[in-house]
């Protein structure tokens, strides 16, 4: 819930509704009573599906994105990062992109302008179902379609 529910909202921006999702969910590695690895197989309602994973118990720090469609792929590696790769059967096109001065400096900027006036929290909700039904799939072991919520 803490990194990935930001990839899971990205995801929603970019492929549209989550139908249906798979999970594992563990503590791996520790002793607290909270998942530290996590892995999500998405399918969306256009017939798309989206893999995801989170691990905190890993040695080393990677914050990979990639979508792979039946022209190409973007890549930003790390998500966040300064630059995003497109390959194409046309070659290969790197594009700049200016890095936050901190973490949430867009957001702050936006709620300064006044732009997030009106927000009703719906993609949040769309986002949270998506993390039951993860957590929900993991305990019962089986693909959770996210009409049952």
């Amino acid at each position: 819930m803490d990194v990935g529910c930001h990839r899971i909202d990205l995801l929603l921006h970019l492929l549209g509704e989550i139908t249906d999702v798979t999970a594992f969910t563990d503590a791996v590695g520790w002793k607290f009573a909270v998942d530290n690895s996590s892995n999500i197989l998405t399918r969306f309602s256009s017939g798309a599906h989206a893999m995801a994973a989170f691990h905190w118990t890993v040695g080393i720090f990677t914050d990979e994105f990639e979508i792979i469609g039946t022209s190409g792929s973007l890549v930003a590696a790390p998500l966040g990062g300064a630059h995003i790769t497109i390959r194409t059967s046309g070659g290969v096109r790197e594009y700049a992109t200016p890095r936050a001065e901190f973490t949430h400096a867009a957001l702050l900027a936006a709620v300064e302008a006044g732009a997030l006036n009106g927000l009703v929290g719906t993609e949040a909700i769309k986002v949270n179902q998506v993390i039951e039904a993860a957590y929900l799939s993991s305990r019962e072991r089986r693909t959770v379609a996210i009409e049952e919520l």
